[in-house]
């Protein structure tokens, strides 16, 4: 089954980072991280994603948990150094 990229995720993840930016609340752009649009067919590729291209596999759930705790440590260490 091959699918076309979803043409709204881009709008979406815009919409959330913008109402996050304009209420004061973290947000972590997935969408963006994992690489936008068109970026399904990388991770499948890799076998990163399942052919449902919604779902990761084992492997690519891991790859998202390292992307985030990086993110986290990286924006909770600038936190801190701001503090100083």
């Amino acid at each position: 089954m091959v699918s076309a990229p979803n043409r709204n995720c881009d709008l979406v993840a815009d919409a959330i980072v913008e109402y996050a930016s304009a209420h004061h609340l973290p947000v972590w752009d997935m969408n963006r991280i994992t690489g936008g649009e068109g970026s399904a067919k990388t991770w499948l590729t890799h076998d990163f994603l399942r052919p449902d291209r919604i779902h990761f596999t084992e492997a690519g759930y891991a790859i998202q948990g390292d992307l985030f705790f990086k993110s986290f440590i990286s924006n909770y260490n600038s936190y801190v150094e701001s503090r100083h």
